[in-house]
């Protein structure tokens, strides 16, 4: 294939690959807050919804929260407060940004290293427009994975610089980078892995054959390790903290090796058949969960030996080894062999990896195509036809994204007996009023996993709006059974107990609840109500001082607080 180089041809590239981004993913800008993680990333996030503040700057880097421990995406959260307020749209219009950037670096990074400015467009294309992808930039909470991505390509950018101009400031520009990318997702710690590979193709500095060369690469990429060893710790330290490795802890390694050989397979499946996708594929070996049938798994370890084999045989094209080893190099850190949440895939994990499986495709047949001039034509004619396709299939995907319903009740479709999906479709529909609706597809969470806390508590606060305080009180205690520290359903069971008259004990499960979570707002706020409603003025004033330090701009608290301690003092 001929590739013109011109700064003209540049350009309309360029524009191109724009254009197809915003054709797939414009109607974001119009889209909500989801109740899947947005509210534990920003709706509902005292810190985060505070805006960019130094005390909130310090929390990014000492918190935990969501069980994972990446500051520079709690930066970027609290700078789109600090803008934008909470206008869903504006956050959405970041990722979208974002997403347009990454989709340039890859064009100008294989368009640098390669010189072929039309297979490098053509790589980032596929990038662009994959249905695969639509989850890391319609969902606000991956906004980790579209920063971290930006600052990952960034970094392998100024590497490849770096190797070709041998300027200092390019290696440390590279480091820098990478630093960032880090402290936005941890996905990135096997990215030395990946500039190791680049070393071989397409900068061209490394055989594979000599120890000597493979000594010097890995020697200069030491501190790019050290930094991977560190975020790996940080992040074990910081999801074992937030309990996102019990489900993993409870799966036997011999099923996390059997659904990590699988989901190799199942990627490559939905990479070139995007169908029936969804915001969680429960795990076969969770509770409630399909196991694979030995077959299954014999077949998918079968599969992706086969395709190392021949890539390995066909290694003088080394495109394809390259791309492939990046592929499956990357997904090793959420393949499940650390089980990390419910999921046993989700298509978010593809949004890096694809570019190395894009780029074996795209540079394999450009290779290909030097054969004989039909398989130009045919080529070509594939990637406008596949390109088309997947932008026409991720423009439909996008808008499963608008709002919560919407989602879930997609995900209840195409994932159907997911306790997970059912309890958070019953949460969405609870939040509108829809509580009778909401109370059904609880009951069905519950009917799929017994054994989930927060199912029980959501499900007790839906028969709470519609009467039936005492059912409700039964499915609080039975959450507490399951997850004794549970500060929701510590929270929630105070609220029904004081509708019962029981001031006491509703007291006694509020302080239990602020005692576990003291940052949770919920708790000391239905404290301080109590405490007013008891007349006990003084000690509800210094609650409500406590839910304002918390949440500075809580709707009601200075209010109550003002009248809390008018009562106090006219009471002395």
């Amino acid at each position: 294939m001929s590739e013109p180089g011109s700064r003209r041809a540049f350009f309309a590239y360029t524009a191109a690959l724009v254009a197809l981004s915003l054709f797939v993913y414009w109607p974001v800008v119009g889209f909500e807050f989801v109740e899947f993680d947005d509210d534990l990333y920003v709706t509902d996030n005292p810190a985060v919804r505070a805006g960019l503040t130094l005390r909130g700057v310090m929390w990014a880097f000492v918190s935990g929260h969501a069980a994972n421990w990446h500051p520079l995406t709690w930066l970027s959260h609290m700078l789109d407060v600090s803008l934008f307020g909470m206008n869903a749209g504006a956050h959405h219009a970041v990722n979208l940004l974002f997403h347009l950037a990454n989709t340039l670096l890859v064009f100008v990074f294989f368009s640098r290293t390669t010189g072929h400015a039309f297979s490098s467009a053509a790589v980032a294309a596929l990038f662009a427009v994959h249905p695969l992808h639509v989850e890391s930039v319609a969902w606000v909470s991956e906004r980790k994975d579209v920063l971290s991505a930006f600052f990952g390509l960034l970094s392998l950018l100024f590497y490849s610089e770096w190797t070709l101009k041998q300027r200092s400031r390019d290696w440390w520009l590279a480091l820098g980078c990478f630093t960032a990318g880090l402290l936005a997702k941890p996905m990135l710690v096997t990215l030395p892995f990946v500039m190791l590979l680049l070393d071989h193709w397409p900068l061209g500095r490394l055989d594979p054959a000599s120890r000597r060369e493979l000594r010097e690469r890995l020697r200069e990429k030491v501190p790019f390790f050290l930094l991977s060893v560190g975020s790996s710790i940080a992040t074990v330290v910081a999801q074992r903290g937030g309990g996102a490795m019990e489900i993993g802890q409870a799966i036997a390694l011999p099923d996390r090796l059997a659904n990590a050989g699988v989901g190799y397979l199942r990627y490559l499946g939905k990479t070139f058949w995007p169908g029936e996708l969804s915001l969680l594929y429960p795990h076969p070996y969770a509770p409630g969960g399909l196991p694979y049938s030995s077959a299954q798994v014999a077949l998918a370890v079968a599969s992706l030996l086969a395709i190392t084999v021949l890539v390995v045989r066909l290694r003088r094209h080394a495109c394809l080894v390259v791309g492939w080893l990046w592929f499956v190099g990357m997904l090793v850190p959420v393949s499940g062999l650390v089980q990390v949440g419910g999921q046993a895939i989700a298509d978010r994990y593809t949004y890096l990896p694809h570019v190395g499986l894009f780029a074996a495709l795209v540079f394999g047949a450009r290779e290909a195509a030097q054969l004989h001039p039909i398989l130009r034509v045919a080529f070509l004619g594939a990637f406008a036809a596949g390109t088309v396709a997947l932008a026409s299939v991720a423009h439909g995907q996008t808008r499963v994204w608008r709002d919560s319903v919407t989602l879930f009740e997609h995900a209840s479709r195409v994932t159907p007996g997911n306790p997970i999906i059912e309890n958070h479709y019953g949460a969405a529909l609870q939040r509108l009023g829809r509580h009778e609706e909401a109370i059904r597809h609880y009951r069905r969470a519950l009917r799929f996993d017994a054994t989930n806390a927060r199912t029980h508590s959501n499900l007790g606060r839906a028969l709470q709006h519609t009467g039936r305080n005492q059912e409700a009180i039964l499915h609080f205690r039975e959450a507490l059974v399951i997850h004794p520290t549970y500060v929701h359903a510590l929270t929630n069971l105070g609220i029904a107990m004081a509708v019962e008259g029981q001031r006491t004990e509703a007291e006694a499960l509020f302080r239990r609840a602020h005692e576990i979570e003291p940052e949770a707002v919920g708790p000391v706020a239905n404290l301080a109500q109590l405490l007013f409603d008891m007349g006990r003025f003084e000690e509800a004033a210094a609650a409500f001082e406590e839910v304002l330090e918390l949440e500075p701009h809580h709707p009601t608290a200075k209010r109550e607080w003002e009248e809390a301690m008018k009562r106090g003092g006219a009471s002395r």
